[in-house]
């Protein structure tokens, strides 16, 4: 998030957004933002006043795992599709309400697949579609009825937002590990809060931000090993905030396996003690709701171990 790249480009455009999914993004999708306040004066309603903002896909399919930007103007009605090449742009709220990142700290909420209404009545605003993902720049989930930067964290997002540990990070970018790994690991990455660097001004964030598409590895590695010769150690991403349990599998899959008691660190070295083939995974739970609600895990790649067993030998007898 650059909040306020008028400051380097000197043209009006507000904010700079990036964004990355793991789904190709074809023509025809729709990804819906607004930094409208959740709950800001009713309950389980958002705020009406800012912007609520539609992007449609039109130019041509995005890859999984490419990072991408959306360029917002402070003023609602000076935004065009031209700012945004390969996107169509639609204001939900009309056009006197634009979104706008500001840089004394504000939450952005991605959403999608649902209509934007209102009831008539001031900050009763309502979405019937999916909510994907939230950001903070503040480490604060608060909603003020007399504050535009200010927001609850909605219940669905209680396991998929970003928010800083302290302060107010108004560029703020991602700044950790690049290398290949599961979409689990991925999310391990993103959550981690030492993975974020937040600049001091749009031009340290220009300077400093590189835009490097992440790499999602979905494959399943294999060992083949002797009867009780060591294994591999398998290494997954770690982060202080995420807890692990390792499981194993007869089949090649990550549902229905037997879990491995007090294997629950972000390493594990599978046993070679029988001859046969058996798949490892890892769920991964990151832990970052704010209302002590259990997270969903996120599960590893498959890790297959090939054990060929120690051959039945008999002694020689001499005639």
């Amino acid at each position: 998030m650059n909040a306020n790249n008028f400051d380097c480009s000197g043209v009006i455009y507000s904010d700079e957004i990036y964004l990355v999914s793991f789904l190709p993004i074809t023509n025809g999708t729709t990804i819906d933002l607004t930094d409208n306040g959740w709950e800001r004066a009713y309950s389980d309603y958002f705020g009406t006043t800012e912007g609520v903002y539609r992007f449609t896909r039109n130019g041509g399919t995005i890859p999984a795992g490419t990072v991408f930007k959306f360029r917002l103007r402070q003023n609602a009605p000076n935004i065009t599709n031209s700012d945004n090449t390969g996107w169509n742009f639609t204001n939900l709220n009309g056009n006197a309400n634009s979104l706008d990142f500001s840089t004394s700290g504000d939450q952005l909420i991605v959403m999608q697949g649902g209509n934007w209404s209102t009831t008539g009545i001031q900050h009763q605003g309502t979405y019937n579609g999916r909510l994907l993902f939230a950001y903070n720049s503040t480490s604060t989930w608060a909603a003020n009825p007399t504050s535009t930067n200010r927001s609850n964290l909605p219940d669905e997002l209680q396991c998929f937002h970003i928010t800083p540990n302290s302060g107010t990070n108004s560029y703020r970018h991602y700044n950790g590990p690049a290398t290949p790994v599961s979409k689990a690991e991925w999310m391990v990455r993103i959550h981690n809060p030492a993975n974020w660097v937040n600049e001091s001004n749009c031009t340290n964030f220009n300077s400093n931000f590189t835009i490097s598409n992440i790499i999602i590895n979905s494959s399943t590695s294999t060992q083949t090993v002797c009867q009780d010769e060591e294994t591999n150690e398998i290494i997954l991403e770690y982060a202080p905030n995420a807890t692990y349990q390792w499981f194993s599998n007869t089949i090649a899959s990550t549902t229905g396996g037997t879990m491995f008691p007090g294997e629950n660190s972000n390493s594990f070295t599978p046993p070679s003690n029988s001859g046969g083939t058996v798949y490892y995974y890892c769920e991964i739970t990151i832990n970052i709701s704010l209302d002590g609600s259990n997270c969903l895990p996120y599960k590893s790649n498959l890790y297959q171990i090939i054990t060929n067993q120690t051959p039945i030998t008999s002694n020689i007898v001499q005639h």
